[in-house]
C-alpha cells in the first residue's frame, strides 16, 4: 500500500534542495570567473563541448546505475564523490592553476547535472502525480531559498576570499547535501512496496529503448536539448560581453555573483508567491510554453537594443523561469511514467540530452565566430528566437502525451483491481412482463373528421369503453396486468395518470414502469409535468425520471435537465442517471453544457450548506448497472456518484469511469493519478465546480477501529511467535 507523503520528508527534501542549489550557484560563479581569468573567452566554446561530451558518457553510466539500484541508493554516493573531487581540485591548485581550472570546469559539467537529475528522480518517484504538485512546489521553494543563500554568500566573499579557496567551500556544502540525503532516506519511505515475485523490467524499459517507445519521454528529451542549447547561447553572450567590459579577476567574480544573487532572489519571490497557484491552476504544458514564448519576445527586444543590460535581462529571465515554474512543470511530467522506464531514461534526458544541447549551442557559437566575428551577438539572439519557436511547438504534444500516460496508469489500476464495466448502461426491461402483455390493442374505426382525432377524441366517441385506470389502484395483479395491456399511445390521458400513480405501488410498480416506458415518447409532456411538480410523490417523480430515459427524444433530455436542477437530491441523483442512460442509448441527443454546469455548481452549493442527507437510499430501479457500479462506494458517497455521472455527459465515459474507480482504491498513488488526470482533462469551470467533491480523496481514507484492532492483534501474535 502507498504511504501518504509526510511533512517531515518535505522539510528535509527542501533543506537538501536548498543546499544543492546553493552549491550550484557558488560553483557556477567560481567556474565562470576562474575560467575567464585563466583563459580567453574564445576558449569557452571548446571547453563547453568537451564537458558536454564527457557528460554524455556519464549519463549512460548513471542511467544504468539508477535503473539497477534506484536514486535512494545512488544519490548519497554521488554527493560523497563530488565532495572528495572538490578537495582534490583544491589541492591541485597549489601545483597548477590551469589544470585546476580545467578539472573544476569538467567536474561541474559532469556531476552538476547528475546530482540534480538523481535528486529530482528521488522526489518524483516518491509522490503521486497529484500530491507531487504541492510537494514539488514546496521543495522547489527550498531550492530557491538556497539559491539566495548561495548568491549572498558568494557576493559577500568575492573580494575577500581567493577563487582557489572557494573550492573548499563547495566541498563543505556537498557534505551538507550528503547528510540531507541520508535523512531523506529515513523520512521519505518508498511509495510502493514490491509485490511478491516481482521481477526487474527489461526490454523496452532500458536506456534509449525507453525513449524510443515512450512519446512523452521522447518529447521531453527534445525539450531538454533545445532548452540547454538556448542556455548555452545566452551564457556565451553574457560571459563574452561581461569579460570585454569588466576585465578579469575580482570584478568579474563580483559581476557573476551579483547576477546569480539577483536571479536567486527573483526566483525565490516567484516560487514562494506563484508556484502553488500556477501549478494548481495552469496546465503543465502551458507552464512549459511560457518560457519559450517570452524568450521570443526577449530576443527580439535584445536585437533592437543590444547591450550588456539587455543580455543580463534575457539571461536572468531565462534562468529564473527555468529554475522555478519551468523546472517544476518539467519534473511533474515524469510522475505518471512507469518507474522502470523513468529510471532508465531520466538520467539520459537530464544529462545526456542536456549536454547534447550544450554541444549544439557551443557548436553554433563556434560557427558564428568563424563566419562573422563582428555579428556574433546578433546571430546568437536570432538562434535563441528560432530555438524558442521550436520549443513552443512541442507543448501541444507534451499535453497529449501526459494525458495518455495518466490514462495508462488508470488502465493499470483497472487491471490490477480486476474490475469490469458493463457498457450497456441499463437493461431495457427491469422486470420483463409476460409474453404479449404489452401488445398494442386494436384501434376503433375512425369517425368523421369533424369529431377529431387522438386519444381524447377516442374517449369522447366511446366513453364507456375508454381506458379509465381507476380500477387498477386496488385490483389484483392479473387485473392490473390486463388493464395496462390496453395502455397504448392512443390511450386517454386520465389512464396514463393512473398508470403513473401505480409507479409507487409496492407490487405493481415494475409492470407500470414497463407499460409507460413503451409509450414514453408520446407522453413525455405528462411525465415532465409530474417530474417537476414539487408536490408530487418523491418516489413517483424518481421513477418518472427513469421512464423519461426510455423516450429516446430531445424532449426527454430537456425534461431530465430540469430535474437535475431540482431542490431535492433524490430527484437530481435519479435524473442524472436517467440522462446518462438516455444519451448512451441515443448519442445524437444534445445535452446543454451550460445547464449541466449549473447543476454542478448547485451540487457544490448544497454540499457547502450540508444539504445532502447522508441517509439517502437509491431506488430499486436506480441500482441497476449504470455508469458507475454501486459496490465501488459506500452509501454516503452518492453525491460523488451523481457528480461523476453529470460530468460523464460531456467527457469520455470510459476514461472517466477508470478515474472514478481509481479514486476508490486504497493506494494513494493510484488516487493521485486519477486526480491529476481529472485536473488535466476537465475544463476549468467544470473543475472548479466539482473539485470540492474529489480533492479530499487525495489523502488516505480513515481506517476503521476494526481494521486498527485487527492490525494490532496480528502484530502482537507475530511478536509472540518470535519470542
Amino acid at each position: 500500500m502507498t504511504r501518504s507523503p509526510g511533512l517531515a520528508g518535505i522539510g528535509v527534501a527542501s533543506f537538501t534542495a536548498g543546499a544543492l542549489i546553493a552549491q550550484q550557484i557558488i560553483g557556477k560563479s567560481v567556474r565562470d570567473a576562474l575560467f575567464l581569468t585563466t583563459f580567453s573567452a574564445a576558449d569557452l566554446p571548446e571547453m563547453m563541448i568537451v564537458g558536454a561530451l564527457l557528460s554524455l558518457l556519464s549519463a549512460v553510466a548513471l542511467s544504468r546505475l539508477l535503473h539497477r539500484y534506484g536514486p535512494r541508493r545512488i544519490l548519497p554516493g554521488l554527493f560523497g564523490v563530488s565532495a572528495v573531487a572538490f578537495v582534490g581540485e583544491w589541492l591541485l591548485g597549489f601545483a597548477d592553476t590551469g589544470w585546476m581550472t580545467v578539472a573544476f570546469y569538467l567536474h561541474m559539467a559532469l556531476l552538476g547535472p547528475a546530482l540534480l537529475s538523481a535528486f529530482w528522480s528521488l522526489i518524483n518517484e516518491h509522490y503521486d502525480p497529484y500530491n507531487a504538485k504541492r510537494a514539488v512546489a514546496r521543495i522547489a521553494g527550498g531550492a530557491t531559498v538556497g539559491g539566495v543563500v548561495g548568491g549572498v554568500a558568494i557576493y559577500s566573499v568575492a573580494e575577500v576570499i581567493a577563487l582557489h579557496d572557494l573550492l573548499l567551500a563547495t566541498a563543505g556544502i556537498q557534505v551538507v547535501c550528503l547528510a540531507g540525503t541520508l535523512l531523506m532516506r529515513v523520512t521519505m519511505r518508498p511509495t510502493r512496496e514490491p509485490r511478491p515475485g516481482a521481477v526487474r523490467p527489461t526490454g523496452d524499459a532500458r536506456g534509449l529503448r525507453a525513449l524510443v517507445r515512450a512519446p512523452l519521454l521522447r518529447n521531453l528529451a527534445v525539450l531538454v536539448a533545445i532548452g540547454s542549447a538556448i542556455s548555452s547561447l545566452l551564457d556565451y553572450l553574457l560571459s563574452s560581453t561581461a569579460s570585454e567590459l569588466l576585465g578579469k579577476g575580482a570584478p568579474l567574480l563580483s559581476f557573476f555573483s551579483l547576477f546569480w544573487l539577483s536571479v536567486a532572489l527573483v526566483s525565490m519571490a516567484v516560487q514562494l508567491t506563484l508556484a502553488d497557484r500556477v501549478l494548481g491552476r495552469v496546465s503543465l504544458a502551458k507552464n512549459i510554453a511560457t518560457l519559450p514564448g517570452l524568450l521570443i519576445v526577449g530576443a527580439a527586444a535584445a536585437i533592437a537594443l543590444p547591450s550588456l543590460a539587455s543580455y543580463v535581462v534575457i539571461r536572468g529571465f531565462e534562468a529564473v523561469q527555468r529554475n522555478t515554474l519551468h523546472r517544476s512543470a518539467y519534473e511533474l511530467f515524469y510522475t505518471p511514467v512507469a518507474e522502470s522506464r523513468k529510471r532508465a531514461a531520466k538520467a539520459l534526458i537530464d544529462i545526456g540530452f542536456d549536454r547534447l544541447g550544450t554541444v549544439i549551442g557551443a557548436g553554433l557559437v563556434a560557427l558564428f565566430l568563424a563566419a562573422d566575428p563582428g555579428q556574433v551577438s546578433l546571430l546568437v539572439l536570432v538562434a535563441v528566437g528560432a530555438l524558442s519557436v521550436a520549443s513552443l511547438s512541442l507543448t501541444p504534444l507534451l499535453r497529449a502525451n501526459y494525458i495518455a500516460a495518466l490514462e495508462g496508469g488508470l488502465r493499470d489500476t483497472a487491471l490490477s483491481t480486476a474490475l469490469t464495466t458493463d457498457e450497456s448502461a441499463v437493461p431495457d426491461e427491469p422486470t420483463p412482463p409476460a409474453a404479449g402483455a404489452l401488445d398494442e390493442v386494436a384501434v376503433p374505426p375512425v369517425e368523421p373528421a369533424s369529431v377529431g382525432e387522438g386519444p381524447i377524441a377516442d374517449a369522447l366517441r366511446d366513453p364507456i369503453n375508454s381506458v379509465d385506470g381507476r380500477e387498477w389502484l386496488g385490483g389484483s395483479a392479473e387485473a392490473v396486468l390486463a388493464g395496462l395491456d390496453t395502455l397504448t399511445a392512443r390511450s386517454a390521458q386520465p389512464a396514463v395518470a393512473y398508470a403513473i400513480m401505480l409507479l409507487t405501488h409496492r407490487e405493481h410498480y415494475a409492470v407500470a414502469f414497463n407499460a409507460l416506458g413503451k409509450i414514453s415518447a408520446t407522453i413525455a409532456g405528462q411525465l415532465a409535468d409530474v417530474l417537476v411538480d414539487p408536490g408530487a410523490d418523491v418516489v413517483v417523480r424518481r421513477r418518472v425520471a427513469l421512464v423519461l430515459a426510455r423516450t429516446g427524444t430531445q424532449r426527454g433530455v430537456d425534461a431530465l435537465l430540469l430535474g437535475v436542477a431540482d431542490d431535492r437530491f433524490e430527484i437530481r441523483y435519479t435524473c442524472s442517471r436517467a440522462l446518462m442512460q438516455l444519451v448512451t442509448r441515443h448519442p445524437r441527443l444534445e445535452v446543454d453544457r451550460a445547464t449541466t454546469l449549473r447543476a454542478l455548481l448547485l451540487e457544490r452549493d448544497h454540499r457547502a450548506r450540508q444539504a445532502i442527507r447522508p441517509a439517502f437510499v437509491p431506488d430499486a430501479l436506480e441500482e441497476l448497472p449504470m455508469f458507475v457500479a454501486q459496490p465501488l462506494h459506500p452509501a454516503t458517497d452518492h453525491a460523488l456518484d451523481h457528480v461523476f455521472t453529470v460530468i460523464g455527459l460531456h467527457i469520455d465515459r470510459d476514461q472517466l469511469l477508470m478515474a472514478y474507480r481509481a479514486l476508490h482504491q486504497d493506494d494513494v498513488r493510484q488516487r493521485g493519478t486519477a486526480l491529476e488526470y481529472l485536473q488535466t482533462i476537465l475544463p476549468l469551470d467544470v473543475r472548479d465546480a466539482v473539485w470540492p467533491f474529489v480533492d479530499q480523496l487525495a489523502a488516505p481514507p480513515p481506517r476503521s477501529a476494526r481494521a486498527v484492532l485487527a492490525d494490532l492483534i496480528r502484530t502482537t501474535s507475530v511478536a509472540s511467535r518470535r519470542r
